[in-house]
């Protein structure tokens, strides 16, 4: 798991790496230094086979380097060089307000959960009896608060690495709940004598919260079971568009990295780095601005479509207009002023779609 998480992303490893290091020391106080450092190696051997078969593979179809720089180089780069305020480190900013917002009430029940775990664990603490999930709960949450908040960048997909410790630490306050707030009558009822009745409230709770989403499987469901001739595949109005006003082997450029709508019309898009302008200002990260600029001007895409919409902190509008009324929230690609002139001065906007704006090349003879 750890090395998965590092492959993919190397701020991902909060939860894994607390775990062993909390194993670990447990292991060292019990059993001594030498059967810790072999069970250790027992670590380190299963990590290795992992990993090596990803290097193997990758070295084999001559693409080792580019996984290394976008698995590990970029994300260091990104997260240390490029880290906005670099000598002001705001874990408030750049992750607990962004991640108390996106969870909205939900982060109360984890926070009780914390809370109590730290009371119970420091009286435990004092008596000597103190359980390795106990240190678990009260660890692995500032862990992973703090590796969400290097970058400075409060992105909601950082907090899913979250999820794990949150459930956790629910767990541990709806337990405190059932042992010292419900009587005991209840308690005995839900736990012994029906022990499905709770799990029964319980998903009845969680049907009436996401009941949307939840509808929505429902008619995916009804398609198939009763309505096998009818068209189940949903394309956005703008894909639609897109299919329509464009030809196959067209360039048609995303602003804001919304690849499914080009899978979704079937159009390449004009660059592979399609996260423009929301790429850092390391070195790795300015030699994919230039690239992407580059790709601009080489490619010339038909159409552009303007998806600021789904990100209006982070990502500015091609609109002028718009953009001067927006306040984004992190530093944009050094370029990206003269990305914005450039689409400015070559395209024109013809149409809105479901809240996207969409600008059509007006001649192959681009003003750079």
């Amino acid at each position: 798991m750890l090395i998965t998480s590092f492959l993919i992303r190397a701020n991902n490893i909060g939860t894994s790496a607390a775990l062993l290091l909390i194993w670990l020391i447990k292991e060292w106080r019990c059993n001594g230094f030498k059967k810790t450092v072999n069970k250790a190696l027992f670590v380190i051997g299963g990590m290795l086979l992992v990993l090596m078969p990803v290097l193997v593979y990758f070295a084999a179809i001559g693409t080792l380097d580019d996984m290394i720089s976008a698995s590990i180089t970029y994300n260091f780069s990104y997260s240390f060089d490029a880290r906005p305020e670099a000598n002001n480190f705001n874990i408030f900013k750049s992750s607990l307000k962004p991640a108390f917002t996106l969870l909205r009430i939900w982060i109360i029940f984890p926070t009780i959960g914390f809370i109590l775990a730290i009371v119970h664990g420091a009286r435990k603490l004092k008596e000597k009896r103190i359980t390795v999930l106990e240190i678990a709960l009260i660890i692995v949450w500032p862990v992973e608060i703090l590796a969400s908040s290097i970058s400075g960048r409060g992105y909601s997909h950082y907090f899913i690495s979250w999820l794990p410790i949150l459930t956790l630490l629910s767990g541990y306050f709806f337990w405190n709940v059932d042992q010292f707030a419900l009587s005991h009558n209840f308690s005995e009822i839900v736990n012994k004598r029906k022990p499905h009745l709770g799990f029964g409230i319980a998903i009845l709770i969680i049907l009436y919260i996401f009941s949307g989403s939840f509808n929505q499987y429902l008619e995916t469901i009804n398609l198939f079971v009763f309505n096998k001739n009818q068209e189940i595949e949903y394309t956005p109005k703008i894909a639609n568009y897109i299919s329509a006003n464009t030809d196959q082997d067209d360039f048609v450029l995303v602003w804001g990295g919304q690849a499914g709508i080009n899978l979704m019309s079937d159009r390449n898009s004009s660059t592979a780095y399609i996260y423009y302008p929301l790429y850092t200002n390391s070195p790795l990260g300015i030699t994919l601005q230039e690239k992407f600029y580059d790709d601009l001007v080489k490619n010339k895409p038909v159409l552009i479509v303007d998806a600021y919409i789904d990100a209006p902190d982070v990502l500015p509008s091609l609109d002028p207009k718009v953009r001067s009324e927006q306040i984004i929230l992190y530093p944009l690609a050094n370029n990206t002023q003269q990305s914005l002139d450039y689409i400015t001065a070559n395209y024109e906007q013809i149409n809105q779609i479901d809240g996207y704006t969409v600008y059509r090349l007006k001649s192959e003879n681009t003003v750079p």
